[in-house]
């Protein structure tokens, strides 16, 4: 529940905060594209869906391995070579998963009254700090929950010894060992199971209800108009509408021509 009402918390605050009625904007994943540049397409998109379509696969692993794998019996359970190694798989693709955390971006600026983003820039090195400084801190700041969860599950370290095969299995002890420690940057030596299963669980919880929350609010819409501030080709603000059509859960859009 502490994982899911964050999710929910987070929904809200952008819902009251939200300008311009850009919430329908997150909803209807308006994106910048910018191989559009060049030609004489609008590069602002609505209903945007290769991000979707690229975290696909990740999230239905995800999904498959919770539904049918994630137990304590078996040679499969949290304290098993296979299981471990699986989970430190998508614990790192979920915290370097772009589409996640343009999602989570998006969001944390509509929390803070700020316009919708359509170009949001995740960095291909250095996310660590994106997550911490663009995305944790800002939601710290207001005292939402889902920064508790984050800090929960997210270490950078973790990611970078799956990432670089810097950890060894202990199970008489039983813990990870981290190989990618020193000080002052990577400051674990080791966790231990219980600890890696909390980290992990937050993580694919994170994940698991941030992409249902998302789903509900798009589906709860009714079919029809709705009136937001898009963008022309030129990247200024017009008067657009974006229509809903609940059948195919799916967003057109298009520019109030001026009067």
């Amino acid at each position: 529940m502490e994982v899911e009402n964050s999710i929910n918390e987070i929904f809200q605050q952008a819902k009251n905060n939200q300008t311009n009625n850009d919430f329908y904007l997150f909803l209807c994943v308006a994106q910048y594209v910018k191989s559009y540049e060049t030609t004489d397409y609008n590069p602002h998109i609505i209903d945007y869906r290769m991000d979707g379509y690229n975290d696909e696969l990740r999230l239905n692993t995800l999904i498959e391995y919770i539904n049918h794998h994630y137990s304590f019996n078996g040679a499969n359970t949290v304290d098993s070579g296979f299981s471990i190694t699986l989970e430190l798989m998508i614990y790192s693709h979920m915290w370097e998963s772009k589409p996640v955390l343009k999602q989570l971006k998006r969001l944390v600026d509509l929390t803070e009254g700020k316009r919708y983003n359509w170009d949001i820039e995740v960095p291909d090195m250095g996310k660590h700090t994106f997550i911490r400084t663009e995305i944790r801190d800002i939601l710290q700041a207001q005292n939402l929950k889902l920064a508790e969860v984050i800090s929960h599950g997210f270490h950078s370290q973790l990611r970078n010894a799956f990432a670089h095969s810097d950890y060894s299995l202990e199970f008489e002890t039983p813990k990870i060992e981290l190989l990618n420690y020193h000080e002052p940057s990577w400051q674990i030596e080791n966790i231990t199971f219980d600890d890696w299963t909390e980290k992990f669980c937050y993580t694919f919880m994170l994940s698991y209800y941030l992409h249902n929350k998302f789903q509900e609010e798009r589906q709860t819409l009714n079919s029809g108009d709705y009136y937001v501030k898009l963008k022309d080709k030129d990247g200024n603000d017009q008067d657009g509408i974006i229509t809903y059509r609940k059948e195919h859960n799916s967003f057109s859009g298009r520019i109030i021509p001026p009067t």
